[in-house]
């Protein structure tokens, strides 16, 4: 009977330790982000401030001098004045020595001299010059084809007898080979180059994370939310199901980005799951997106990658259900490359979606969809679909 009792208290007490251990871990990496954000911020303010002060600094002289100042990066100046301003101390002429004035006279005359043979030098040398560029100019080749020997001048196009070309046969190419393309830049989605993560390019903020683990591939934060926390990404998907940042058992898990997702490569679909825990860390607030009115005051959300900041705005939200067991299920399809398969895609998420949200959608944004167990059924999910902020776009 005790023995009993004394396992029936031992979950709930490994599971708070846990809790709050992860709690902490997750506080200690969101304070290296914050701090590295801050760290970074100031330099670019300080610079701001340094040239403001130099500026001001020099309108104050340019004022009193009445003549432009040099700030080092331009020519600050004041009032009507062109004037030349006078010598500064530094260019004041020193006393003159009589012995050297003296001789004066005497350097005057031999510089006056040697001024006076020089102007005959050169217009001795002048004409020769003059005469011989002519000569130059007359040996030059008249073309490129003349110095090169074997080279022939093509006929004259008068001379090129008519031909007829035959019509090649048009090609037939599928419908979805057509509307394969990345909006942006042209290329198709399955011939992009996988873009393989450079530590030099990683931002500052994630640098000290990303060095405590190598899994990290991003951090997302829903403002107003408890959802703050770091991506992982694992070559086994469940690897961080029940574990804690650094590896070690924890069962409030992490986020987690699906293994057949390209963190790196913008792609048409990104998914992100994560615990619904009743304490509400990870996704436990996330079903809140149920109603439109929560929708309202949190449709916007920021993803960052290691390498790319993102805002993210919400299009749907949706109760569903794992399809690996039931085939109603939400199909998340990770990899969509094709305009036809996105059209399909996209058509499910619309009619299953809780209300309408009034945001577009069209092929070639980068979604994200973030995914997590709910109750509603057995083997509920809950799913929350977003397209990245358009470049230009202002979301109200």
């Amino acid at each position: 009977m005790v023995i009993c009792f004394a396992g029936a208290l031992s979950y709930p007490i490994q599971y708070f330790l846990q809790k709050e251990g992860n709690e902490a871990d997750i506080d200690a990496l969101r304070n290296m982000r914050r701090s590295a954000l801050e760290n970074s911020a100031v330099p670019a303010q300080t610079a701001a401030a340094e040239t403001q002060t130099v500026q001001a600094d020099a309108t104050a002289m340019a004022s009193a001098t009445g003549g432009p100042v040099s700030t080092g990066a331009a020519v600050v100046h004041s009032g009507s004045n062109t004037s030349a301003p006078g010598p500064t101390p530094s260019e004041t002429p020193a006393p003159t020595d009589p012995a050297a004035a003296e001789q004066t006279p005497q350097e005057t005359e031999d510089t006056a001299a040697a001024m006076t043979a020089a102007p005959d030098a050169t217009a001795a040398e002048t004409p020769q010059k003059a005469t011989e560029a002519p000569e130059e100019a007359t040996t030059q080749p008249t073309s490129e084809a003349t110095e090169k020997p074997g080279i022939t001048e093509a006929p004259e196009a008068t001379e090129t007898p008519a031909i007829t070309a035959t019509p090649a046969p048009t090609a037939t190419i599928a419908p979805e080979e057509t509307d394969r393309y990345y909006r942006e830049d042209g290329v198709p989605y399955a011939s992009k180059d996988s873009v393989q993560l450079n530590p030099d390019d990683i931002l500052p903020q994630y640098r000290e994370i990303y060095e405590q683990n190598n899994d990290l591939v991003g951090w997302l934060y829903i403002p107003g939310t408890p959802i703050d926390y770091p991506v992982l990404q694992s070559e086994e998907s469940d690897f961080y199901l029940r574990r804690d940042f650094y590896g070690q058992p924890n069962d409030n898990g992490q986020l987690i980005m699906d293994s057949s997702c390209d963190p790196w490569t913008p792609s048409y679909n990104l998914v992100i799951s994560g615990h619904n825990m009743k304490s509400g860390m990870m996704f436990g607030t996330l079903a809140y997106y149920a109603t439109k009115s929560y929708w309202s005051s949190h449709k916007t959300f920021t993803y960052d990658s290691l390498t790319r900041e993102g805002t993210y705005v919400v299009f749907a939200a949706f109760y569903s259900a794992d399809y690996d067991v039931d085939e109603e299920g939400f199909r998340y399809n990770a990899d969509i490359q094709y305009r036809l398969d996105a059209d399909v895609w996209l058509e499910d998420v619309f009619e299953n979606r809780e209300y309408d949200t009034g945001i577009d959608v069209e092929f070639g944004d980068e979604i994200l969809t973030l995914t997590t167990c709910l109750y509603h059924r057995e083997n509920g999910r809950f799913v929350v679909v977003a397209r990245r902020v358009r470049e230009g776009e202002v979301i109200k």
